[in-house]
């Protein structure tokens, strides 16, 4: 027993001093270096690098009022009645709505008081006229030719959170196919911590490969938020755009999708957030305009009932706007943004961004 109990402290021995005398645990293998695109997460420390990106990141949310006309059926107004001038004095009902729309907005420009932004034409650009059609009787979900109701925007304000002394932000150039933005905001005077620009170069998403290893930095529900995910369905089509997944919920169109090239700090911009897979599902709510107190859970409700809808996350599918649509959209609307007061930096546009 004595003679067990000395050869089990020799082998305990001989193994610390194994592991003290440089038999060391399997090494971490560093990204191949082959000019693609990672598909790997980073062993290398990213979180300076992010946090500089993250502060080129802004919450952009705007508002659109409209005034709207309600026709009865009986009505059987048509597109082609549009042209009497007359037609709005036949609504039944006039009401004014608004719509809130929020994302994510980053500044890729500074020009001594000149800032841009790059976001989304959906967040920032609204439709004059809504018009809305009766349903079809034998097909609901279907809209007839009668129609229902006509709704005109009357107000429309907008705003960047974060920026020290900016005026009103304006919407230099759009585009609806694309669904790019680029938001002009001018300084009152210079703050006194100066703004971050995105310092990162524009990629070629054209590069992208299933698997590749991307961020994104977003403003989901409000909120600064950095997510990681693969690419899925890369080149979905001939302009380059591509898929991923997250769980993250609306607010995160605009938001900068960001992939590593051998590694990190080889950080480049390969495209941004379009959209969400979504569904949208109708319920019915109280008035809004009723305080809480005036609402009992032990009493019928006899007030009035809206319906309204809610567009919930689906599956997390993310549809992604490469990076060379954006460039292909900067350079298009160059003069444009100019005639307005802006411009780019001359590096911004070189062949190689």
């Amino acid at each position: 027993m004595k003679l067990f109990l000395i050869l089990s402290l020799v082998v305990s021995i001989m193994s610390c001093a194994s592991q003290k005398s440089g038999v060391s645990p399997a090494k971490i293998e560093l990204p191949i270096r082959d000019g693609k695109y990672d598909s790997e997460f980073p062993v290398k420390p990213s979180a300076p690098y992010l946090d500089r990106m993250a502060r080129a990141v802004k919450l952009i949310s705007t508002m659109t009022f409209y005034k709207a006309y309600q026709f009865g059926f009986e009505e059987q107004l048509r597109d082609d009645d549009l042209k009497n001038p007359q037609i709005l004095s036949r609504a039944q009902t006039t009401y004014i709505f608004q719509r809130p729309s929020s994302g994510t907005a980053t500044l890729i420009s500074q020009n001594d008081r000149e800032l841009i932004f790059m976001t989304c034409n959906h967040i920032v650009n609204h439709q004059d006229t809504i018009i809305t059609y009766y349903a079809k009787k034998d097909q609901p979900r279907e809209p007839s030719e009668i129609i229902h109701s006509i709704s005109f925007k009357i107000k429309e304000t907008m705003n960047i959170l974060g920026i020290p002394s900016a005026g009103q932000p304006v919407l230099l150039a759009s585009d609806e196919k694309t669904d790019l933005a680029l938001v002009g905001v001018k300084l009152h005077r210079m703050p006194a911590n100066p703004l971050l620009v995105l310092n990162i170069k524009f990629g070629k998403a054209a590069e992208l490969q299933w698997g590749a290893f991307i961020y994104l930095l977003s403003y989901p529900q409000g909120k600064l938020m950095l997510s990681h995910s693969v690419v899925s369905q890369p080149n979905r089509d001939d302009k380059h755009n591509f898929l991923f997944n997250s769980s993250l919920t609306r607010g995160i169109s605009g938001g900068i999708v960001i992939a590593l090239r051998d590694g990190v700090p080889n950080f480049e911009v390969v495209g941004i957030v379009s959209a969400l897979g979504a569904q949208t599902q109708y319920f019915l709510r109280p008035d809004i305009n009723m305080a809480s107190w005036m609402f009992d859970s032990n009493q019928p409700y006899k007030g009035d009932i809206f319906i309204d809808q809610q567009i919930g996350n689906n599956s997390g599918i993310v549809f992604a706007i490469s990076s060379e649509n954006i460039i292909d959209f900067i350079k298009q609307n160059k003069e444009k943004i100019e005639a307005q007061g802006f411009r780019f930096p001359s590096f911004f546009l070189k062949t190689d961004h």
